[in-house]
């Protein structure tokens, strides 16, 4: 995701929702070369500590979904919290019908 996607997210979800945010990774290999995992760890650790550690700080979570049921559970169970709603103001969204450009 672009610099102005996490922008746009931020604006309509707002920071202190943060913690209901699952940043899953995919296209984990199961049975990776030790080249291939050094690999997909340093690009992990590229998107936590680049791209998502805003969003980690403000309590979003980091799951790995490697293709089984399992990891899909277990991404999904930290979802089961109760969902806050996004920020956009029902008065400019629904009652005047305003259209944004956020980015």
């Amino acid at each position: 995701m672009s610099n102005k996607h996490f922008q746009l997210f931020e604006k309509l979800c707002g920071h202190q929702n943060y913690g209901q945010v699952v940043l899953a990774t995919t296209k984990w290999l199961r049975s990776p070369s030790w080249d291939e995992e050094q690999r997909e760890l340093q690009r992990e650790g590229e998107l936590r500590n680049r791209y998502w550690k805003n969003m980690i700080d403000f309590g979003s979570h980091v799951e790995r979904w490697d293709g089984t049921e399992t990891s899909a559970r277990g991404i999904l169970s930290i979802l089961e919290k109760k969902p806050s709603l996004v920020r956009i103001p029902e008065r400019e969204s629904v009652i005047e019908q305003k259209t944004r450009r956020w980015f």
